[in-house]
């Protein structure tokens, strides 16, 4: 039995925002529109190199969570003892990197080049994310995406301009609402990874032998951080 295979037999997730923000149509038509999009790029036929790809980006979602999840807790500390000045970098790159774990478990972000993929520019990050979310919600989308570019904004404040009025003068965003963000956008992201596991438990395993081992060369790009 494959680690697919032993893995679907003992998963489970239990989906607490995703569940409460949006109605069992808009998952099911979601999560349909994901799994279409592996069926589109894959067609029965996974190889070495797409199933090397997909290891990758499984992973590095994962990552991106446990960084996010490091500074959540960061900015809960910096809200508890005062460090303002950190508050608005740490609400910003907090929900900026669990839109990038969503945006590597989506098979419509295509993996075309190492660079581009794996390097994103924050705001290719927004707009991928915007575009993305507007298949399960619309609202929602819009509603996020208007979070994140306020997020920007008030983190380049102050970062670059160290306005004289300070941090209480200006629009700022609370633990919950940052946490909440995160939180739906890393069940999104557990949500996406699913489909492929799914897709190729049902169409791929009769050629196992043929895709089973990953190409080192491309695992490095994931793995690897400047060659080291």
């Amino acid at each position: 039995m494959s680690q697919l295979q032993v893995r679907s037999l003992i998963d489970g997730f239990n989906y607490n925002y995703v569940d409460s923000l949006f109605d069992e149509d808009q998952v099911t038509n979601f999560r349909e529109w994901i799994y279409y999009g592996h069926h589109k790029k894959i067609n029965k036929v996974l190889t070495n190199e797409i199933n090397s790809k997909w290891i990758i980006r499984n992973y590095l979602s994962s990552k991106m969570i446990l960084s996010a999840t490091v500074m959540v807790t960061s900015l809960e500390y910096a809200i508890e003892k005062n460090l303002k000045m950190t508050i608005p970098y740490l609400s910003y790159y907090a929900v900026i990197t669990c839109c990038r774990s969503f945006l590597y478990t989506i098979p419509y972000n295509e993996w075309t080049s190492n660079e581009d993929f794996l390097k994103m520019s924050h705001s290719k990050i927004i707009n991928l994310t915007n575009d993305y979310l507007n298949h399960l919600d619309s609202e929602f989308a819009s509603e996020t995406k208007a979070m994140i570019n306020g997020l920007k904004e008030w983190r380049e404040l102050f970062s670059y301009k160290f306005p004289s009025s300070g941090i209480g003068l200006t629009e700022e965003y609370g633990l919950d609402e940052v946490i909440d963000t995160c939180t739906t956008l890393c069940e999104l992201a557990q949500l996406s990874s699913e489909q492929i596991q799914k897709y190729v438990l049902k169409k791929c395993m009769h050629n196992f032998e043929e895709w089973g081992e990953t190409e080192s060369n491309l695992m490095e790009h994931g793995y690897r951080y400047n060659g080291m």
